[in-house]
């Protein structure tokens, strides 16, 4: 399924332009590892590929799906919904991984010293 845009809402059709769910979504992404991301209500939530509703959730900030993760918020789910990864309040421009890490900053907090680069890594989280 692919999202599709009419009359500034969203819907999903089949590659052969069958239409699967009719633009009802404010928000749609493409799926991503069997999942996409949707806006409905001012509510976000995921679709798996037979168009139900996967993982619910309320937030307005989601990421896409990579290497099994999602970025909700500040915390890293997995298919289920459940929070995997936690990062500590001090990481932050966290972004979905990449090779198994995510480039990002710690912020110190002190005034005068720059935010460090930092390497957050699902092996070190343990979900490898």
């Amino acid at each position: 399924p692919i999202p599709y845009k009419e009359n500034q809402l969203y819907g999903v059709k089949r590659i052969d332009g069958k239409i699967l769910c009719p633009p009802i979504f404010s928000v749609a992404h493409k799926f991503v590892e069997g999942m996409a991301l949707v806006g409905y209500n001012d509510k976000m939530c995921y679709l798996n590929e037979n168009l139900e509703i996967a993982i619910p959730f309320v937030t307005r900030r989601g990421e896409d799906f990579s290497e099994g993760l999602a970025l909700i918020g500040r915390e890293y789910i997995n298919k289920k919904g459940e929070c995997i990864i936690k990062p500590d309040h001090h990481i932050e421009n966290l972004k979905s991984f990449s090779g198994g890490e995510v480039h990002c900053e710690y912020n110190w907090c002190e005034p005068h010293r720059d935010n460090d680069d930092y390497v957050l890594t699902k092996r070190i989280c343990g979900f490898e």
